[in-house]
């Protein structure tokens, strides 16, 4: 269909689930009153107000984007999506009508245990509640992701979807401190999931585990540092190749993801000795817990870098420079050995150099290759990833730091082992100095100012880690979560501050 016709009618669309959740909040406002009369408690909710926005920014905001982008809907998507949309308002007016008169937006202490002449809501264990607790919820939050898809509004949904997690989980968390408080509905509900049935709820709760195992937060570093490359060929006047560049993001992801499995995998006896984890050291702690056999990590290993293999093929087929396979190749050797048989570099003291040649150097290099073949601008390339290497050095060294002792234990002789913890943090202290201390030089030896002086921008942050980790507090086993969460985010940072600065070029 034409947008001249589509955009009117999912304006429409729009305007009816608005009408429509006017109505809801009339009739809750009557059982909210009926419920009161009959001496319900209206319970405190800061984030209720929260929520409101949040319904009304979604509808509003889809509107607005799908008006001013003038994007046309995808067929296949849209009718997808009106389907789910169909789907989760039925599941909804389901909730609504088991529960009644009792049903309301805002939450009611109307629970009473069973005595004479009680009017008050025994617990509910019919309908779609005699399999989740929270259909309701389940029901808002797959509308209001369904909904901007319906004209490809891609931002409200990825946007308001976000925030949607987080209001749920504080409102989820305010209404079950009422509802288990009574016993009557824990004797029938506490055992319920949330929001997916089981089985299928046990299938979810595994795949998420095998999701945590390859560390995705750690994915962020990868987009960022390959996203360095791509950006000094676009300081030289190189025009991004979206495919060629989505491609070559996609082979180091998956070697990526191949490396945090693998990590998991061969390190297990090490990560079992570690008594002191951190959320940023110390494996993903999901082999160590029993939530997925260990054997799943090494086939997430392989299966990624069969994935990272197959789509190198795929872009060697439309890019015929000379260095992408041996570069392609060379990030996949050396990020497999790093833990695994037979030189797992990792136990010899190399493994850190090893990572820091990946992550910030081939990894940049990959990306800036793809876009300029001809390595115009290989200089300043070289040049911008000197802090990012300093960083990336410092930041294995302090993830070290609390792994420490299992390593010890385990036999895997990381550097920061060979060196012991005082001298490990000195290493550390030098190298977070040296990647802002080294900025006027390479400005000197050619790399463009805004970018130094973008870098620049962190060097107070850097400063006070620097402090923070001087005089053995490093040590302490009380600093040891920002030291690694702040030498990872040093990293991250100052990497996309010369981003900006390319960009600015």
């Amino acid at each position: 269909m034409e947008l001249a016709h589509t955009l009117p009618l999912y304006t429409a669309l729009l305007v009816l689930v608005g009408l429509i959740r006017v109505g809801e909040l009339l009739l809750s406002r009557r059982n909210r009153r009926l419920l009161r009369a009959d001496g319900a408690a209206a319970v405190r909710e800061p984030h209720f107000r929260a929520m409101v926005l949040l319904h009304i920014c979604i509808l509003a905001g889809a509107g607005v984007e799908a008006w001013l982008t003038q994007r046309a809907p995808i067929p296949a998507l849209a009718w997808a999506m009106l389907a789910l949309l169909l789907a989760a308002s039925a599941l909804r007016w389901w909730a609504i009508a088991t529960l009644g008169a009792h049903w309301n937006v805002a939450i009611m202490d109307s629970i009473a245990e069973r005595t004479s002449g009680s009017h008050g809501l025994a617990a509910v264990s019919k309908g779609p509640f005699r399999w989740i607790r929270h259909p309701n919820y389940v029901a808002v939050f797959l509308e209001l992701l369904a909904l901007p898809l319906v004209h490809a509004a891609w931002l409200s949904a990825a946007l308001g979807s976000a925030a949607h997690v987080w209001v749920l989980r504080h409102r989820v968390r305010s209404e079950e401190a009422v509802l288990l408080g009574h016993p009557s509905y824990r004797a029938v509900m506490a055992d319920k999931p949330r929001f997916v049935p089981r089985p299928l709820s046990a299938a979810v709760r595994d795949f998420f585990a095998f999701v945590r195992l390859g560390r995705p937060l750690f994915l962020l570093g990868g987009f960022v540092l390959y996203g360095l490359g791509a950006a000094v060929a676009v300081a030289q006047g190189r025009a991004i190749e979206p495919s060629v560049y989505l491609l070559g993001q996609a082979v180091i992801t998956a070697f990526q993801l191949m490396t945090h499995y693998a990590n998991d995998y061969f390190d297990y006896e090490a990560d079992r000795a570690n008594a002191t984890p951190t959320r940023w050291s110390g494996g993903s702690r999901v082999l160590t817990r029993g939530e997925v056999p260990r054997g799943a990590a090494l086939a997430g290993a392989l299966g990624a870098a069969a994935v990272g293999i197959v789509t190198a093929i795929v872009l060697a087929s439309r890019h015929p420079g000379p260095l992408l396979v041996p570069v392609a190749l060379a990030i996949l050797v050396l990020s497999w050995l790093y833990s695994a048989p037979p030189l797992r570099l990792h136990s010899t003291g190399l493994g850190e150099f090893d990572a820091v040649l990946v992550v910030t150097a081939l990894v940049p290099f990959f990306a800036f290759y793809l876009q300029a073949s001809d390595l115009v601008g290989l200089r300043t390339l070289l040049l911008a990833i000197v802090p990012p290497c300093c960083l990336q050095f410092a930041m294995l060294l302090a993830v070290g730091v609390p792994d420490g002792a299992g390593d010890s234990v385990a036999d895997k002789r990381t550097l920061v082992v060979r060196l012991g913890g005082a001298r490990a943090v000195r290493w550390y202290i030098m190298a977070v100095a040296m990647a802002y201390a080294a900025l006027p030089f390479l400005v000197a030896a050619g790399l463009p100012q805004p970018v130094a002086l973008a870098a620049a921008l962190l060097a107070p942050l850097a400063a006070w880690r620097i402090w923070c980790a001087s005089g053995a507090r490093a040590l302490r086993p009380e600093n040891w979560e920002s030291l690694t969460f702040w030498s990872v985010a040093l990293l991250t940072l100052t990497a996309a501050a010369e981003i900006t600065g390319f960009l600015l070029v």
